[in-house]
């Protein structure tokens, strides 16, 4: 930004014929943090018959020297006074590309400089770049070398030949032949006729030479003297010998031969033009033509029009000092219909030109001036007084005659009113400045039933909005025009000065006059405010970039949206109420977006204002999203994974209350079936999500739309009542990360109507096992009928994996019975110790445990029972089975007791009196699983007789028998919750700040703090703003949610990304780091300047136009200020003739203080030593009754 470094502004005009203006130096400097250097190189400006345009070359630099890109605007203005308000000239070229800091513009290609503009006179250039305008102006001057072409306004210029009419270029060469001698003197060349050829004395003629008409009586080319020389005074003998032979003789007696000049014409001097050989336009000038050559005989009368002078062809540097006097004009040979209506103006006039030594004494009378000629309009007193001698002043001084526009009486002091010419009424209208000075600011005017809308055409094409000087015309558009009621115009006034009125007109009555009203000319979008970090019009119309006019060089890149070659933005949804030219871009809601690059300047941390023009809406209903990361990724197709929230990962407060609009989706946007476990709040939130593809690594979850509905389905998971797994070991294959609890089993794979729950561990050895028995010291032989028993009991206690010291204990689940898929058993003990056996396939638990059909494998070492469950006289419980072998203990015999070892032996005890578990005969102590021989001491007879048997040595010593098949996928996926961000990005940097989208529903955020509002459709003017108290989102230029906020704005390392899902169209993205006014956001919804304080517009009374002439002066209006005229000298009605004492002494007062300097008052009329309301001087009293007028 051009407030924030220094610029110099280094130009160069050319011109085309060695015409080159000298370079011009601005320097310019703002802001103390940051220096910037803009060297402007200014081409080339083709005149003649090439288009006038200058080309405008420059490099921008940093402060180290190195070249910056991006995209400026610029504004060029041409003015014919250092100070001047008003510019003869200017242009604006929107989002200039500067690449590696060099650009090049065409001044004069969107508005050509008019005819006015011919660089005859002094101007001075004024730069501004992206709206702020380096001081002071420079004056256009020329290069030393360049002076002299000048001369080429004078130059000879064509050469036609009667041989060939084609252009000619080169040099002028004469040759002698038989009937000529050329001589050069060295500052001279003298053609000399000597005779003709083919005769012995006969002297050609001139037009024999060149082509010239009958009226010709020679020449002679002085070199020396740079001149074509009359021959009515020769130089030279040879001369006066030529000019009395040709005098002799007119052009029918000339005789032709065949004597020629080699001409060479170099198109400077000379020029051929239809088979004629000519003097080229500016080729001849004074130094050709010898003092006294051209005679007024020379000319016919009326020979001379404008047609033959270029404009300001007629300069003072060609007028000789002294060159034009009284002799040289015939007498009254100067009348008004010679000069143009307005012809003459103060830019044709040097300054300090007319003295009184050029003007005779009593040489002006009033018979040379017409009536009404000179009036007030034509005089500008600031100009004039200073060359009015103190005579004047104290000798009567100038004394001028107005019509009366109202009613005067004498010595009120007077101003004068101007008309624009071809309408018949106006109103004034008088806006009032509380505020700081304010340019080029859009005022609106709106007018009520009291307007006279009669007098004005009825679709309001006559309106026009003229300046003070009532006659300059002033950019205006009409907002509404509703007859006779109502009507609302916006103008754009150039200047208004600090705490002051000013008056302009509305003038109508025309019945001839088109339209004038333009939104173009009277709105902009370049505001002139400072803090902008982001400005992107978007009216680049092409490519693949979207520039930045803030001077931050924040350049996007597109990917996917599409130029529009229409403006965005409209008011009110009146389609007409945007720019004609421009364009905007539009995004799918799919994948376009525009990424504009992390930059220092983007990471706002105080204050913020977000602006853009947005027509569209979020291609999905859903304002936020995080991605979901797993690892690593889902191992098969369907996989569930757990996602847990909680107040640390997640806001709550941005989802509904009850979670019902959460949703989740791949990363393709195909939506993923889940199920809420468990919603809260106030703590963790438990959803699965199943997975379709395996490899799957992310996803995302969305939520915040108050008009979703629950779409959670527990069908989905797998370990629900709705979708029971097989088993524990199944469950765990399909979800994870899971914890130890209850869950839903059918082993069947029928109805989910049989399911029933079981305890699952999920933890212990890559999880899986079923809970199917717990068992108490005494019931651990077969025969007893908490094995023998072919249904489930006490299932309850299974639904509790503790090891309660209650006396019933015992449990046995169906699970036992159904499980089909288990090929390992683990058996955990009250003393916190397990031991684990593995089968080499797969079957029911029961099955594992009471048949010897399927193998161990392996079996676990003996010595691994006996730490898991102790030992009494070195006894302990093993599992084993007739005819498979303990490893390190007894093996159960079968050859030897055929009867009881034929069924599978349980747990037995190692007796220390007995060499094999498994007796074979009733009379052993060994308690086995058998219900052979020893029934009565496995649980079919006295319960002490068995335990008096081996007791353990923990009598409260408790079993539970765990289930598991294979394992399939032992992983433990790791989700990830990643960080809150906007699905719809209108205009979004992370979760830092933004404005996104989601459906209509439009919303602002600060750090994951939202604000929200419907987005109506069509386009609307958007605005977010953060002031570290309070952020507030406003909608076409009014606020519409506020919340309180406090602390800096996060900063993060994300691009700047514009349109992301967002369906529609997005024009005049802004940035800035500091909170707008709500005001500035209104003056920016409407295309205008800000100002502190908004003028106030009073509507005054009809004139017509008979009101031009004569009115009281006020010093209540500036405009009344500005044009005062003097003090009138009589009274008079309206329409009555009234001199004005405009210098000098006015007489006739009453009680003047002497030497006191008096001003308008604010009464109409009156004078006084008060400054007014604005302080306009009127003069100084000489005597009490004598003021020296003296502005």
């Amino acid at each position: 930004m051009l407030n924030a470094y220094s610029s110099r502004l280094i130009s160069q005009l050319s011109l085309d014929l060695n015409l080159f203006f000298s370079n011009l130096i601005m320097n310019y400097q703002k802001g103390e943090n940051m220096r910037k250097t803009v060297f402007i190189l200014l081409g080339s400006l083709l005149v003649l018959a090439v288009p006038q345009i200058i080309n405008y070359q420059g490099k921008v630099t940093n402060a180290d020297g190195t070249g910056i890109s991006g995209n400026i605007n610029m504004e060029f203005r041409l003015y014919t006074s250092e100070t001047g308000t008003m510019p003869i000239w200017q242009e604006t070229h929107n989002s200039v590309p500067v690449s590696n800091g060099l650009f090049s513009v065409l001044l004069g290609s969107i508005v050509p400089f008019p005819d006015s503009v011919d660089f005859s006179a002094a101007y001075w250039l004024e730069v501004e770049i992206n709206d702020e305008t380096m001081s002071p102006r420079e004056r256009l001057s020329s290069s030393p070398y360049a002076i002299r072409a000048r001369w080429v306004d004078d130059a000879l210029q064509s050469v036609n030949s009667v041989a060939n009419i084609a252009r000619r270029r080169g040099h002028l060469t004469l040759s002698a032949d038989s009937a000529f001698t050329i001589s050069d003197t060295g500052d001279s060349i003298v053609i000399r006729f000597t005779g003709a050829s083919g005769g012995s004395s006969v002297t050609p003629g001139l037009s024999q030479v060149l082509a010239v008409d009958n009226s010709a009586h020679g020449f002679q080319i002085n070199m020396n003297a740079n001149r074509i020389v009359n021959l009515g005074s020769p130089i030279e003998a040879t001369d006066a010998v030529t000019k009395s032979y040709v005098n002799g003789l007119d052009g029918d007696a000339l005789s032709f031969y065949s004597e020629k000049f080699n001409v060479n014409v170099d198109g400077t001097s000379l020029e051929i033009a239809s088979d004629t050989l000519r003097v080229k336009q500016g080729g001849i000038t004074t130094e050709h033509i010898a003092d006294g050559t051209i005679t007024s005989a020379d000319i016919g009368p009326g020979e001379i029009h404008h047609e033959n002078i270029a404009p300001a062809a007629i300069d003072s540097i060609l007028i000789a000092d002294g060159s034009i006097s009284g002799a040289d004009l015939r007498p009254q040979s100067i009348t008004a219909t010679q000069i143009a209506e307005g012809a003459i103006t103060g830019s044709n006039i040097a300054a300090n030109t007319i003295t009184g030594a050029n003007i005779t004494d009593s040489t002006i009378t009033s018979a040379d001036i017409a009536p009404s000629t000179i009036r007030g309009s034509n005089l500008y007193w600031p100009d004039v007084t200073p060359h009015l001698g103190d005579s004047l002043f104290y000798a009567g001084g100038i004394t001028l005659s107005y019509l009366a526009a109202e009613s005067i009486n004498a010595l009120d002091a007077v101003y004068l009113s101007s008309w624009l010419s071809g309408w018949s009424y106006r109103v004034p209208v008088t806006i009032t400045n509380t505020g700081p000075a304010l340019a080029q600011y859009q005022v609106k005017i709106t007018l009520d039933s009291s307007f006279p809308f009669g007098h004005a055409q009825s679709d309001g094409r006559d309106i026009r909005l003229v300046d003070s000087d009532g006659a300059a015309p002033l950019p205006f558009w009409f907002q509404s025009w509703n007859p006779p009621s109502s009507a609302v115009i916006w103008v754009k006034v150039g200047n208004l000065q600090a705490l002051s009125s000013k008056i302009i007109y509305i003038y109508y009555g025309n019945t001839s006059a088109t339209s004038a009203s333009s939104f173009d000319n009277t709105f902009t979008k370049n505001f002139g405010e400072g803090n902008l970090v982001g400005l992107w019009h978007m009216d680049e119309g092409g490519g693949s970039s979207v520039g930045d006019s803030s001077g931050r060089f924040n350049n996007g890149t597109i990917s996917g949206a599409t130029w529009q070659g229409t403006d965005g933005g409209q008011w009110d949804g009146a389609s007409g109420v945007n720019f004609s030219t421009g364009s905007h871009l539009l995004f799918d809601g799919v994948d376009d977006y525009v990424s504009v690059p992390d930059a220092t300047a983007l990471d706002i941390m105080d204050a913020i204002t977000i602006e853009a023009w947005v027509n569209g809406s979020g291609s999905v209903a859903w304002l936020f999203r995080r991605i979901i990361t797993l690892n690593p990724a889902t191992p098969v197709n369907n996989y569930q994974v757990k996602v847990q929230l909680n107040t640390s990962n997640f806001i709550y407060s941005h989802a509904k209350p009850d979670g019902s609009d959460v949703r989740f989706y791949d990363l393709s946007g195909n939506s993923l079936s889940y199920w809420i476990e468990q919603w809260n709040t106030s703590g963790e939130s438990i959803i699965w999500v199943r997975i379709p593809a395996s490899g799957t690594t992310s996803f995302y979850m969305q939520y915040g739309n108050p008009g979703a509905t629950a779409v959670s389905d527990p069908s989905v998971i797998r370990g629900t009542q709705a979708n029971p797994g097989i088993s524990c070991t199944d469950i765990r294959n399909i979800r994870s990360p899971l914890t130890n609890g209850l869950y839903y089993i059918d082993p069947n794979g029928g109805s989910p109507g049989d399911a029933y729950q079981v305890y699952c561990d999920m933890t212990t050895n890559n999880g899986g096992w079923t809970l199917v028995m717990k068992l108490s010291k005494n019931d651990f032989c077969y025969g007893s009928s908490r094995w023998t028993d072919s249904s489930p009991f006490n299932e309850s206690y299974l639904l509790d994996p503790t090891m309660p010291n209650a006396q019933q204990y015992d449990a046995k689940s169906r699970a036992f019975y159904e499980l089909t898929d288990v090929n390992s058993l683990r058996f955990y003990t009250s003393r916190d110790t397990s031991v684990t056996v593995s089968f080499a396939s797969a079957s029911s638990p029961r099955t594992l445990m009471t048949t010897n059909t399927i193998a161990f494998s392996p079996y676990p070492d003996y010595f691994q029972w006996k730490a898991a469950f102790g030992h009494d006289r070195s006894q302990a419980p093993i599992f084993m089975r007739a005819g498979q072998p303990v490893s390190g203990g007894p093996n159960c015999r079968t050859n030897s007791c055929p009867v009881g070892c034929g069924q599978p032996c349980m747990f037995c005890y190692q007796a220390s009196d007995g060499a094999y578990c498994c007796p074979c005969a009733a009379t052993m102590n060994d308690v086995n699983s058998g219900v052979g021989n020893n029934s009565a001491y496995c649980g079919g007879g006295d319960p002490a007789d068995c335990s008096s048997a081996g007791n353990w040595a923990d009598p409260a010593l408790r079993v539970i028998i765990w289930a598991r098949g294979t394992i399939t996928n032992p992983v433990n996926i790791i989700v990830t919750i990643g960080n809150e961000e906007f699905i719809g990005k209108i205009v979004t940097k992370g979760t830092a700040y933004g404005i996104g989208i989601a459906g209509s529903t439009l919303a602002g955020f600060i750090n994951g703090n939202v604000i929200t509002t419907t987005l109506p459709s069509g386009w609307s003017h958007i605005a977010l703003t953060y002031n570290s108290t309070t952020m507030k989102l406003y909608l076409n230029g009014t606020e519409s949610v506020s919340k309180a906020l406090t602390g800096a704005i996060n900063t993060n390392a994300n691009n700047l990304i514009i349109g992301e899902k967002f369906n529609g169209r997005i024009d005049e993205v802004r940035l800035y780091d500091r909170a707008l006014s709500q005001q500035e956001i209104k003056c920016h919804y409407e295309r205008r300047r800000y100002a502190q304080s908004e003028p106030t517009t009073i509507v005054g009374l009809e004139e017509g136009s008979s009101a031009v002439g004569l009115h009281k002066a006020s010093a209540t209006s500036a405009y009344q200020a500005e044009h005062f005229l003097g003090i009138a000298l009589s009274s008079g009605a309206s329409g009555d003739s009234i001199p004005v004492r405009i210098s000098g002494v006015a007489q006739g007062f009453t009680g003047l203080t002497v030497g006191a300097d008096y001003y308008l008052s604010d009464t109409p009329g009156q004078i006084s030593i008060n400054p007014g309301s604005i302080s306009r001087r009127v003069g100084t009293a000489i005597a009490p009754d004598r003021l020296l007028i003296s502005r």
